[in-house]
């Protein structure tokens, strides 16, 4: 049934649980329709699209009921009769996971902290120390773009990814000309992380394949515990404990670092890093540990995801019930969260009662390792956009003015769209694209200036 299929891409497949693909695409215009008014840092995007137009209702859409569609969406994806349906319950029916992992990944990404860089933290074991992919032609458009697939094995060998995880899959839209992964030609290149949930790339490609159209390539990773990653055991793209969350987030960070020194090693370039949502995360992140320039866009994305599944919509989703019922004790947790090095719990002695309230608040600090104002900002203010929601109820508004706080780039921009963390992704895709273009158009060298020497990070 097309409902069960829909529903089974999860919580950040969001375009499904609407329409089809091949609807949603007869109702995007072919260039951007939107119309952008600068104030200072700041971008208001609204498209113009007729309102009579199925894209232009889906505008209307989105700028009327974001809000209201964000928990009605969360509140229903989970729901019992949706799971009957084919949906994949709530996150997290496992519980914590294995608290010597959750404490392994919480001193793993701690080593990110700035001031500096840190680059990867797990080195690609081949004798040239780039990753070793088997690349295969899918399809080669009639307008000469060639959409190529990969596998590789994940850089992340220390025990804390599932079996079904540690071979990566990856596709690389490359523009008209292009007769092999290997040879990139200088072409400028998108690498897009994904969300919660968004599984395999079709997501992806909308956004991929129209900038290959105008020379810009597209590398899309699938996440860990997604599609043909996913472990056995896990019902969709629900990750079954905390500590899931945590391994999908460390995985991503070293496979896209190592992807980045494979395509400058391939002659690709300029780089840039973006996602949606929770890959947005990911993509101020892998800007942070980067030791190059590249450009950064996120979409939608939260600064952490404590507040995300603890206070947002999202927290609907979570099976609190469960992590009550296996929440480890008091002196277990402090015992390892200080074995990690993280000092004192933002709510210590605050989250040991047995209550709902409690248990939220020990997810909150567990979860607030992800916040990426620990890391480095990305190294060019000028090439980095962060694009926000206005009704978003996934998403607290406060993010934009705490990342802007804490990186101090007066140069950077937030770009604002009228709607909500689902209906945004429907109606707005035109401004994200055209976020993308702009900031990898700072990424270039004026015309006049010779280019940069290119070598590996």
């Amino acid at each position: 049934m097309k409902m069960t299929r829909s529903l089974r891409t999860g919580i950040g497949g969001l375009w499904p649980l609407f329409l089809s693909p091949g609807r949603l695409n007869s109702l995007t215009p072919k260039q951007g329709s939107f119309r952008s008014v600068r104030s200072h840092s700041r971008h208001h995007m609204h498209g113009n699209a007729s309102s009579g137009s199925g894209f232009g209702q889906i505008q209307w859409l989105s700028s009327s009921t974001g809000h209201v569609v964000d928990n009605l969406f969360a509140g229903a994806h989970c729901s019992r009769w949706v799971e009957a349906l084919g949906g994949n319950g709530k996150l997290w029916t496992g519980g914590w996971g294995d608290l010597d992992l959750l404490q392994h990944l919480s001193r793993t990404h701690l080593r990110r902290r700035g001031p500096a860089r840190a680059g990867s933290l797990y080195p690609v074991k081949t004798s040239n120390g780039l990753l070793d992919i088997d690349w295969r032609m899918v399809k080669q458009n009639n307008t000469g773009e060639i959409l190529w697939e990969g596998e590789f094995q994940t850089p992340v060998q220390d025990g804390s990814l599932p079996t079904a995880s540690l071979t990566a899959r990856c596709q690389l839209i490359t523009p008209r000309g292009h007769s092999s992964p290997q040879t990139g030609g200088s072409a400028p290149v998108w690498i897009h992380l994904a969300g919660t949930g968004d599984q395999g790339f079709s997501m992806r490609q909308m956004l991929g394949l129209p900038l290959a159209r105008e020379g810009t390539a597209s590398l899309i990773l699938e996440s860990p515990f997604y599609g043909r990653r996913r472990p056995q055991t896990q019902r969709g793209p629900k990750l079954q404990h905390v500590s899931d969350l945590l391994s999908l987030g460390n995985a991503t960070i070293e496979e896209s670092l190592a992807l980045m020194r494979w395509l400058n090693a391939s002659n690709y370039g300029p780089l840039g890093v973006c996602g949606f949502s929770m890959g947005g995360v990911h993509a101020m992140m892998v800007a942070g540990c980067w030791e190059g320039e590249a450009a950064m866009v996120s979409m939608l994305a939260p600064h952490s995801a404590a507040p995300v599944f603890c206070r947002g919509a999202l927290s609907k989703a979570c099976d609190w019930r469960t992590l009550e019922s296996t929440r480890p004790s008091v002196e277990r947790v402090s015992s390892w969260w200080k074995a990690a090095g993280l000092g004192s719990m933002p709510h210590d002695g605050g989250w040991g009662a047995a209550s709902c309230e409690g248990v939220q608040r020990l997810l909150y600090d567990v979860l607030s390792v992800t916040d990426v104002r620990l890391l480095p900002a990305p190294r060019n203010p000028r090439a980095t956009i962060i694009v926000q929601a206005t009704q978003d109820a996934y998403v607290d508004p406060i993010t934009s003015s705490l990342l802007l706080s804490a990186w101090s780039l007066p140069e950077s921009q937030l770009r604002l769209v009228p709607g909500g963390h689902v209906t945004s992704f429907l109606a707005h895709r035109p401004s994200f694209r055209a976020a993308l273009r702009d900031a990898m158009a700072q990424m270039r060298p004026p015309r006049d200036s010779p280019a940069p020497s290119r070598k590996s990070a």
